[in-house]
């Protein structure tokens, strides 16, 4: 998953875990690992794995994995009246906050982050 710019979700898996295994009684988290550095200063690394509850609705500012044309992608997701702006965390690599009109096809969110972690 993405924590740049969006890639195919569906051809980038590389191996399944268990979030229960980790993390006890889950419901239906699940988890991704992270490819970029575009939430950096939320402390969400290049090769961090996030733990996901899925969910279609998000609270504003909260930290969530979307689906934007199939591409998975984290970012602090703020859903306004007319669009969904989809804001990164690296303030020094100047990344731009996405913007994409509310009710579009191409954009979905899965789920919010609830927990961030990498392996040593």
């Amino acid at each position: 998953m993405a924590a740049g710019r969006p890639i195919l979700a569906e051809e980038n898996i590389e191996q399944f875990l268990d979030p229960g295994e980790i993390f006890g009684p889950t419901a239906k988290m699940f988890v991704l690992k992270v490819r970029g550095d575009s939430m950096i200063d939320e402390g969400i690394m290049d090769g961090d794995f996030v733990v996901v509850e899925p969910a279609s609705e998000i609270a504003s500012g909260r930290i969530g994995v979307v689906l934007l044309n199939d591409e998975a992608t984290v970012k602090k997701i703020y859903v306004r009246r007319k669009d969904i702006a989809l804001e990164p965390a690296n303030k020094a690599a100047g990344y731009k906050t996405m913007y994409i009109k509310k009710g579009s096809d191409n954009i979905r969110i899965i789920g919010k982050v609830t927990v961030c972690f990498r392996k040593l």
